[in-house]
């Protein structure tokens, strides 16, 4: 999938935009080749496709390579050569020279510390002793072969990141082709089936459901129960309901609504659905007298009821509905019928419940920006959902304050795995993972390279029945702390069901966008048919002019097979004087 080549490429810090500086400091060994001497000891260093300037402790000669150590990095840093380790000509580090840098740094001899000096040296990186000796250890713990592990540690290393078990695992969570919307939804469903929880696995519980309930990009959920909701209304906004829910089989074929209501009263009453209905509407079984009261009700009523009270925050909600609305029908079937019904233009017999129901669709989920201002947008409160700001959360905090505020997923991940017994073991590994991934993502979120600022985000995201991860990269030069929406561009990676793999690339120049489609089928004539005019119109809206839609078929196209390909390599420098994308999604 896209989202995890991107990642991979990310952890292995494959970025151009990162790493083309080099900041020396005391402590730090690194092999350089001599290019120029200089009176006073002073010469000039190639390392890697970097040159730099040092003050030497020993006369050497112009085009060898040598092992030094940083003594002084203030100004023109001073440098001292490794003893009893012979220089080079070549680029290639012998074993018998590997293992006497070794034996200086003072680093048991090993494979695994040879393979680490020997990666750090290829790619031309000051490291110190510490960097060999935990990397090493790491290395020799990892579940992972070796060359993904070697990987993961350099890129640790190139990045400052401490080397611990933490956050080694966290980044190799990073690379996992586990989905992160997936793990949620199963660990959610465990939760469930849990017959008395605690109170942190109860507020687990209800964190992974409302994320769960925002990653519906057509929040199919709340639009179909608006649909549902008008049927139990009163004249022509019913009619148009009923009419659009028999054409996607909520209502059978030649049901009259009358019928329908009598019909889901009997199936409501059945003891086989009880259970069903506590569940989805526990509500309804207040009271002794719940069962007497709902037999009681008029049809109608009890529909009406029914929809007031039904719990739609939990993932499988909307399943459960439908189950005990038609029983016979195919719930999987009647969610596509209902999906492909909103994209449609509504005839004028409809156009008012069409209307509802679209307003419905857009409330929640989590990349609209809603009503209220950026500070208050979806995807900033789904930010701290996650706790992707735990920590700063907890330092700005007195220990009462951050006990009482501070619940975030991370921080009820973290309380849920310190719990001993109250888990099964499927539950924990699920939970261990999804904390890793969050805490991946913090990881990757924590550099600012002058005016760039880098920030990472993985979110998921409902498409058809299942769940897959969203992956939003923010890469580039700001605008009052925030990325400039009239100059960026955003890449959209994307695994479609009909499709299947596709890149979406925007442009947007003074707030002109151009897209791009990178995929391999032939190009759909309802896109410039259709879609043009609409996606154009929304975009006005919005106050930015849609110039193109171009589609590219990778295999035809070598430039385009590069960007398809690798989407790593997707750069460009701009008036900012910048390269790279500053969304990637």
């Amino acid at each position: 999938m896209f989202e995890t080549k991107i990642l991979q490429n990310l952890v292995k810090g494959l970025d151009p935009i990162h790493s083309k500086t080099i900041q020396l400091r005391p402590g730090q060994v690194f092999q350089g080749t001599i290019t120029q001497l200089y009176p006073g000891q002073l010469a000039q260093l190639q390392l890697g496709s970097m040159t730099l300037s040092a003050q030497l402790e020993a006369h050497l000669e112009k085009g060898s390579r040598y092992w030094f150590r940083v003594m002084g990095g203030e100004g023109i840093p001073r440098l001292q050569v490794l003893e009893n380790v012979p220089p080079s000509s070549g680029s290639n580090q012998s074993p018998s020279n590997a293992q006497a840098v070794l034996q200086q740094l003072g680093v048991p001899q090993g494979a695994t510390y040879e393979r680490v000096l020997q990666q750090l040296q290829q790619l031309n990186l000051p490291f110190t002793r510490s960097n060999i000796l935990e990397g090493g250890q790491l290395l020799q713990k990892s579940s992972l072969n070796q060359q993904q592990s070697l990987e993961v540690v350099i890129n640790m290393i190139q990045r400052g990141f401490p080397l611990t078990t933490t956050t080694f695992q966290s980044l190799v969570s990073m690379q996992s082709n586990q989905s992160m919307g997936e793990t949620m939804s199963s660990l959610y469903t465990q939760l469930q089936s849990t017959p008395q929880g605690t109170a942190v696995n109860q507020q687990l519980q209800q964190m992974l459901s409302t994320i769960l309930n925002q990653a519906d990009p057509s929040r199919t959920t709340g639009a179909f129960h608006t649909l549902l909701q008008q049927l139990g209304g009163n004249g022509l906004t019913a009619q148009q309901a009923a009419t659009v829910a028999n054409q996607i089989g909520v209502i059978p074929e030649n049901q009259r609504l009358p019928e329908f209501f009598k019909q889901f009263k009997a199936t409501i009453l059945k003891p086989e659905n009880q259970e069903l209905l506590r569940q989805i509407a526990p509500q309804l079984f207040q009271g002794n007298q719940s069962q007497t009261a709902m037999q009681a009700m008029e049809p109608k009523a009890l529909f009406q009821a029914f929809m007031n009270n039904v719990r739609m925050d939990q993932p499988q909600g909307m399943q459960m509905m439908l189950q005990l609305l038609n029983p016979g029908g195919n719930s999987a079937n009647m969610t596509n019928q209902f999906q492909q019904w909103l994209l449609q233009q509504p005839s004028d017999q409809i156009r008012e419940v069409w209307s509802n129901v679209q307003n419905a669709s857009k409330e929640s989920f989590f990349l609209t920006n809603g009503n209220g201002t950026r500070d208050e947008s979806p995807l900033r409160m789904l930010l701290q959902q996650f706790g992707l700001q735990h920590e700063g959360d907890l330092r700005s905090m007195t220990n009462q304050e951050a006990q009482q505020k501070v619940q975030s997923l991370k921080s009820l991940l973290m309380q849920f795995l310190q719990q001993t017994s109250t888990q099964t073991q499927g539950a924990r590994e699920q939970a261990e993972f999804l904390l890793q991934r969050v805490t991946g993502q913090q990881l990757m979120s924590s550099e600012q390279h002058g005016p760039i600022q880098h920030t990472l985000f993985q979110a998921p995201v409902k498409i058809t029945d299942k769940y897959q991860d969203l992956t939003i990269q923010w890469e580039g030069q700001t605008k009052n702390g925030l990325i400039d929406e009239s100059h960026c561009r955003i890449i959209f990676y994307l695994n479609l069901e009909a499709l299947n793999e596709t890149v979406v690339d925007v442009q947007i120049q003074n707030r002109i966008m151009t897209l791009t489609i990178f995929n391999e089928t032939e190009k759909p004539k309802s896109v410039a048919e259709r879609w043009f005019p609409i996606l154009k119109e929304k975009l006005s809206n919005m106050d930015y002019q849609l110039s193109s839609i171009q589609w590219k078929q990778p295999l035809k196209s070598e430039t385009s097979n590069q960007v398809f390909s690798q989407p790593g390599n997707i750069y460009r420098k701009d008036e900012y004087g910048y390269r790279g994308v500053d969304v990637r999604i």
